[in-house]
């Protein structure tokens, strides 16, 4: 009977880490989106600084 206490865990951890598991994925899509718009601003004729292929 102790074991099957041991295993379950609090409510209120669960959703803590359900909040940093989703905050994660949705930050790293929105830093692939972000690298795509800029990476894709110098084929649009948007250069910057940072562009070696507009020199």
């Amino acid at each position: 009977m102790g074991n099957s206490l041991s295993r379950q865990r609090s409510v209120g951890s669960s959703q803590f880490w359900r909040f940093v598991y989703w905050f994660v994925v949705l930050l790293v899509v929105g830093l692939i989106m972000f690298g795509l718009v800029h990476a894709l601003k110098a084929d649009f004729g948007q250069c910057s600084d940072f562009d070696m292929r507009c020199d």
